[in-house]
C-alpha cells in the first residue's frame, strides 16, 4: 500500500524558487520511490491569483473560507483539511509555512486511531517571520540551509528532528561561457529597488566600477520599483550599461540563447532562504558573487573556488570584488565551478530525502 504525503500551504504565486524545489521534490520521489505519492492542498485567499502552470501533472486541491475572523478561519480550514486527511488516508503532512503548520496540526488531532507525522519545511529565513512559534507544532523539520537549521534550534527545536536537505539542482551538461573582451554581469530574480534583493545597492556599487562592463537583468517586479531603478541608473550615469530583459518563463534557456556569455552572477540580498539562483548559475559553471546574508549563501559559495561572499551592504568590499572581475582576475575553471556543488545535485539530495522519510514513515 503506497504511503501518501500531503503538502499544505497558503497560495504561492507560481513564479518563485520554492515552486521549483517542490516540483523537483515530487518528481524525484515519483521516479525513485514509486511507493510514495505526493499531492498539494492550498488554503486559498481571495487576494492571490496564483499561476498553477508549475503544478502540471501534480495532484492538488484548494480549500476555501469566507470567514473574516483569522482564528475562526484557520479552524474552518483545519476542519476541511481533517476530512481530506481521513478520506485520502494521508500518512504524513509537510507544511510550507507557519500558518499551514498550525492548521495541519489542528487537523491531525481530529484523526482518531492513528498519528500523522507533521513536517515543517520553511523556505525562507525564520527570524522575523510571521507566527514563527507555530513551527514548533511540527514533529520534524526540513531545513534548506545550515542557517535555517540554526534558527530552528534557537527557536527551541530538537536538532535531532532536523534534516538539513538543502535544495536539489539538476546537473547541467553544458557551461555558459565567459566573454573574452568585456565583463558581463548577470542578475536573475525578482526586482526590488530596496527590499530583499537590494538592487539600488547593486546599482550604486556598479557606479563605482571603472572599465568595460554591462549588467543584464532577467526578472520582473512592480513597475514603480523598476522605474525607480531606471531613474537611479540615469542619475548614476550607468543606464547605457544596463540591459533589461524582463521575466522569462525559462530564464536559463533565454540566457544561453540571448545573453550567451556571463562573467559572474551577482546577488546583493539582505535575506535568502538558500539562494537557488546561486546554485543554478554554478551548475552552468558561472562564478557567483553574493552577499553573505542569512541564511543560504554560506552553504553554497566557497571563496575563490566557485565565487565570493561579501558582508551584507559592505559597498567597498563589493566594489573591490567587482573591480577585480573587470580587471580580468583569474577565475577558477568552469568545470571545477560546476563540480563544487556536488552536495546539491539530485542524487545527493534524494539520498537525504529518502533517509529522512524512512525514519518519518517508519
Amino acid at each position: 500500500m503506497p504511503n501518501k504525503i500531503l503538502i499544505t500551504s497558503y497560495n504561492i504565486s507560481g513564479f518563485g524558487g520554492m515552486e521549483t524545489v517542490c516540483r523537483e521534490f515530487i518528481l524525484l520521489l515519483k521516479q525513485r520511490r514509486p511507493d510514495i505519492t505526493v499531492s498539494f492542498v492550498f488554503f486559498n485567499t481571495k487576494q492571490t491569483q496564483p499561476n498553477d502552470d508549475w503544478l502540471d501533472n501534480i495532484k492538488y486541491s484548494r480549500l476555501y473560507s469566507n470567514i473574516k475572523n483569522g482564528k475562526l478561519r484557520r479552524i474552518h480550514y483545519a476542519l476541511q483539511l481533517r476530512k481530506l486527511l481521513s478520506e485520502q488516508k494521508i500518512n504524513a503532512i509537510i507544511a510550507l509555512d507557519s500558518i499551514a503548520c498550525h492548521n495541519s496540526n489542528i487537523s491531525r488531532k481530529f484523526i482518531l486511531g492513528r498519528q500523522i507525522p507533521l513536517i515543517s519545511w520553511p523556505h525562507f529565513a525564520i527570524n522575523g517571520s510571521y507566527k514563527k512559534e507555530y513551527l514548533l507544532k511540527a514533529d520534524y523539520y526540513y531545513a534548506i540551509s545550515s542557517g535555517i537549521a540554526r534558527q530552528l534550534v534557537a527557536l527551541g527545536v530538537d536538532e535531532n528532528n532536523i534534516f538539513t536537505l538543502f535544495n536539489p539542482i539538476k546537473k547541467q551538461d553544458i557551461v555558459i561561457p565567459r566573454p573574452k573582451d568585456k565583463t558581463v554581469f548577470l542578475y536573475l530574480g525578482r526586482i526590488f529597488f530596496a527590499g530583499q534583493k537590494q538592487l539600488a545597492f547593486l546599482f550604486t556599487s556598479l557606479a563605482n566600477i571603472s572599465g568595460d562592463w554591462q549588467l543584464n537583468i532577467v526578472g520582473s517586479g512592480e513597475e514603480h520599483e523598476i522605474n525607480q531603478l531606471k531613474q537611479l541608473a540615469k542619475k548614476l550615469n550607468i543606464e547605457k550599461k544596463i540591459n533589461w530583459h524582463g521575466w522569462q518563463p525559462d530564464p536559463w534557456f533565454y540566457i544561453r540563447n540571448n545573453i550567451k556569455t556571463v562573467s559572474a552572477l551577482l546577488l546583493t540580498s539582505s535575506i535568502e532562504g538558500l539562494g537557488m539562483v546561486l546554485l543554478e548559475a554554478i551548475s552552468y559553471g558561472i562564478y557567483a558573487i553574493s552577499s553573505n546574508c542569512p541564511a543560504g549563501p554560506e552553504d553554497i559559495i566557497k571563496n575563490d573556488i566557485n565565487g565570493e561572499l561579501f558582508p551584507v551592504n559592505d559597498l567597498p568590499c563589493f566594489v573591490n570584488i567587482l573591480q577585480s572581475i573587470v580587471d580580468n582576475k583569474t577565475l577558477p575553471s568552469q568545470v571545477s565551478i560546476k563540480n563544487s556543488i556536488s552536495d546539491f545535485y539530485e542524487d545527493s539530495y534524494f539520498d537525504k530525502v529518502n533517509s529522512s522519510l524512512k525514519k518519518i514513515l517508519a
